[in-house]
């Protein structure tokens, strides 16, 4: 995630094209790393850094959730549809 500001777009962006009667935002952002050794010495260090987003939809008393791990405003508009 690049931070604040990105999490206000997202959040303006579903609520804006959202049909539902209510709709509710998820943003996850996991940090790991990995570091191998060998010989007494650091080979390989991986750092990763994955978000999602889950958006939950209710119509009535149905209500949907789906994710998605893309943030373009393509995938978080197909992610609105399913």
């Amino acid at each position: 995630m690049t931070g604040w500001e990105e999490f206000h777009f997202l959040t303006d962006f579903v609520l804006e094209h959202s049909s539902g009667d209510h709709t509710s935002l998820t943003l996850y952002d996991q940090h790991g790393g990995t570091t191998r050794f060998a010989n007494n010495q650091i080979v390989q260090n991986v750092d990763t850094r994955r978000g999602s987003l889950a958006v939950t939809v209710a119509f009535g008393r149905r209500h949907g959730t789906a994710t998605t791990t893309d943030f373009t405003a393509g995938a978080v508009q197909d992610t609105l549809k399913r």
